[in-house]
């Protein structure tokens, strides 16, 4: 089971970054806007699914990236 449950948080983590790729590449959304329609997406599943893999890993993406803008 532990490793049935990491296959699916690498699963659900691949999607996540698949999908803000997409949003950037297909839709040529920017960044930001990108960003911004990630947000919208993860409240809407929170609503389904309240303290799920997905929202924590956009908070963890989330964070991450404001560090890393920070130390620009």
């Amino acid at each position: 089971m532990e490793k049935e449950n990491k296959s699916l948080k690498n699963e659900i983590k691949g999607i996540y970054r698949g999908f803000n790729q997409f949003m950037e590449n297909t839709l040529g959304a920017t960044v930001r806007q990108a960003e911004k329609l990630m947000n919208n997406l993860v409240s809407e599943i929170k609503e389904f699914v309240k303290g799920g893999e997905f929202e924590k890993i956009h908070r963890n993406e989330t964070r991450t990236r404001d560090r890393d803008e920070l130390s620009r």
